[in-house]
């Protein structure tokens, strides 16, 4: 039997492949599992990456605060330095230690047992030079009747003979305005 033109080109043509339905499922759900997938990485690595940041923040903060103890100590500890006490004659009073670097016209202060200072009140610390009171720097106790001052100037042109804490209106002032809480002489060197 002679074959057509029409067999001939019936045979030739390629025949369409089974379509398989699960396959395609397959590879749709595949993908959307490793699309999940991804952005749950990248969720946790966002949270990963706030935590460090938060916890290298703490770390610097924690440096921070261990360098200005250093500094301190290193002031309170340093050859050159004298400490004073400044005292008041009443028992269980406040007190001050004055540690003064005379060199380095530096020094700390630290007061103890002060009562907060009244609403729109504040210490100050003044330094007797030449029998003039100069001010300097004001503070309040913190909660457990502390301060601690660590960078105070200490005035230079001319002999320092004394220091005093007074209660001063908030800012200070240039001239005492109130009683003398504190005092120490500062002998000369």
């Amino acid at each position: 039997r002679p074959v057509t033109e029409a067999a001939r080109t019936n045979r030739a043509a390629p025949v369409p492949a089974r379509r398989r339905p699960w396959l395609t499922v397959a590879l749709v759900t595949g993908m959307a599992a490793s699309l999940l997938l991804l952005v749950q990485a990248e969720r946790r690595r966002s949270a990963l990456g706030a935590a460090l940041a938060a916890r290298d923040s703490a770390v610097a903060q924690v440096r921070g605060q261990l360098a200005a103890r250093d500094s301190t100590l290193a002031a309170l500890l340093a050859p050159d330095v004298q400490v004073y006490e400044l005292a008041s004659s009443a028992d269980r009073a406040p007190g001050a230690r004055l540690f003064l670097n005379r060199a380095r016209h530096t020094a700390v202060l630290q007061a103890f047992r002060l009562r907060a200072a009244a609403a729109g009140r504040t210490y100050q610390l003044w330094f007797i030079r030449d029998g003039v009171p100069v001010p300097s720097v004001t503070f309040n106790a913190d909660a457990s009747g502390g301060a601690l001052m660590p960078q105070v100037d200490v005035p230079g042109g001319g002999a320092v003979s004394a220091a005093a804490i007074t209660e001063e209106p908030a800012g200070g002032s240039a001239q005492p305005t109130s009683p003398v809480l504190l005092s120490a002489p500062i002998p000369s060197s």
